[in-house]
């Protein structure tokens, strides 16, 4: 079923939170994805801000996996401006963050 941006907006914060607080079964973090954060000079403190408080979302339509696939952008200090994929199951309740790589 499909959600609307608040929604997903709202369950990404609320999962990063949990996350943050201990629960590791909440977010799948690529591989791709930290080497790519670790490249980009960035630190897992600017990629909360922006899942926490994205300056834009984008409703992207629906992954491989027939996920719901959002873009979240943001500012990061000394970085610029990033864009993170975040891919959301809402029965599993498990969401996925990756790159969009040009």
């Amino acid at each position: 079923m499909k959600r609307s941006l608040s929604e997903a907006k709202e369950f990404i914060r609320e999962c990063v939170i949990l996350a943050e607080e201990g629960d590791d079964t909440l977010l799948d973090i690529r591989s791709h994805f930290r080497y790519r954060m670790r490249m980009r000079g960035l630190f897992w403190a600017d990629v909360v801000t922006v899942l926490t408080d994205p300056a834009r979302v984008e409703d992207r339509g629906w992954d491989d996996e027939q996920r719901q696939q959002f873009w979240l952008h943001g500012e990061v200090p000394n970085i610029g401006e990033i864009r993170i994929v975040c891919s959301i199951d809402w029965d599993t309740r498990l969401i996925t963050l990756n790159w969009d790589e040009p």
